[in-house]
């Protein structure tokens, strides 16, 4: 079985998920094939998207296992797109600036791809640490002088960081909470890798108002995060942080409750 049903919210536990739209069983998402694969039969994984109405949180009900998502010939190169590149890097000299990041301090980006965000610290000598599982895009995050683990990102890897003194003043998640499965592990790993007056900077899909606005459903996202769905999905993940939204595509937590900008 390359996937398993949840029967209660990734987030908050509840069992009465309320079903908004079945796709029925749909080919997995980027799983490109080649013409020498074309007459072969394709994976498919049913695709039911559901609406938790204790926390608000939109998800699907499969969980495909990780690593036939994104360690086997994973196609997406983060570099590729020169949009992204100039969002990344309008992202990260706000967060020198804001964050007064320099040559002392320490940058975590979870799923950081081909170093795409990452870069751009690297270009100011800020020290950095990606984390991605795919072989490919770590790849070239490598050659690009970009210091990056090829493993999933989990309160084991987190936990070993933090023994070694692996402390992040910034920890970087951009889009990554919709493909995440334990939701509440990986949200407690970010705490655990960040110093005390450390920030993660998570960024998510703005709220949308009708489903067609919003993103493709893939078989790869868990949930459409709007704001409130992602703030109690960072409370029960146990980080015991504060948020500002002054830009409705961004939380960011911290490891104590501080008013104000970040």
């Amino acid at each position: 079985m390359i996937y398993e049903d949840i029967t209660k919210c990734r987030s908050c536990g509840y069992k009465e998920l309320d079903l908004v739209i079945s796709f029925g069983e749909t080919p997995l998402a980027d799983r490109l094939l080649t013409r020498d694969r074309l007459n072969l039969s394709e994976l498919k994984v049913p695709l039911d998207l559901v609406f938790c109405p204790n926390c608000s949180l939109v998800q699907i009900t499969e969980t495909v296992s990780p690593e036939i998502l994104f360690c086997q010939d994973y196609p997406y190169f983060s570099s590729t797109s020169e949009t992204l590149l100039r969002h990344s890097r309008e992202n990260a000299v706000e967060l020198i600036s804001s964050r007064h990041l320099d040559s002392e301090s320490l940058v975590i980006e979870v799923a950081s791809n081909d170093g795409y965000m990452l870069r751009n610290f690297v270009e100011n000598d800020i020290p950095v640490l990606g984390v991605d599982p795919a072989q490919g895009p770590a790849s070239a995050a490598r050659k690009a002088g970009i210091h990056t683990l090829c493993t999933f990102f989990n309160t084991d890897l987190a936990k070993m960081l933090a023994e070694n003194d692996v402390l992040a003043d910034v920890v970087i998640t951009n889009n990554v909470l919709a493909h995440v499965a334990d939701l509440n592990g990986f949200v407690e790993a970010m705490g655990m890798v960040l110093k005390d007056d450390g920030a993660a900077v998570i960024e998510v899909p703005a709220e949308y108002h009708e489903l067609r606005s919003a993103d493709p459903v893939l078989g790869t996202v868990w949930r459409d995060a709007v704001a409130e769905a992602v703030e109690r999905c960072i409370d029960a993940g146990m980080l015991g942080v504060a948020f500002d939204r002054a830009r409705s595509a961004y939380v960011f937590a911290r490891p104590e409750a501080i008013e104000g900008e970040p």
